[in-house]
């Protein structure tokens, strides 16, 4: 009898390490994972192709023409 007490401790001895060693390597994981969100969130997303080929400005072509006297 007492044999099968001391084995049913040890199981819930053993039970208890394992979720005190769950919930540790989750409180290691999550700020980990909230920062990768975070700064995902931050990144710029890119844009929908239009399906337009893209036109190169020429350096003149973007400053505002000058008015002729």
């Amino acid at each position: 009898m007492l044999f099968v007490l001391i084995t049913k401790v040890q199981k819930r001895l053993r039970m208890a390490v394992r979720l005190l060693v769950i919930l540790l390597v989750l409180a290691l994981l999550v700020p980990q994972i909230m920062s990768w969100n975070e700064r995902y969130a931050q990144m710029p997303k890119e844009e929908e192709p239009s399906g337009e080929p893209m036109r190169v400005l020429h350096p003149d072509e973007g400053k505002i023409e000058e008015e002729v006297e």
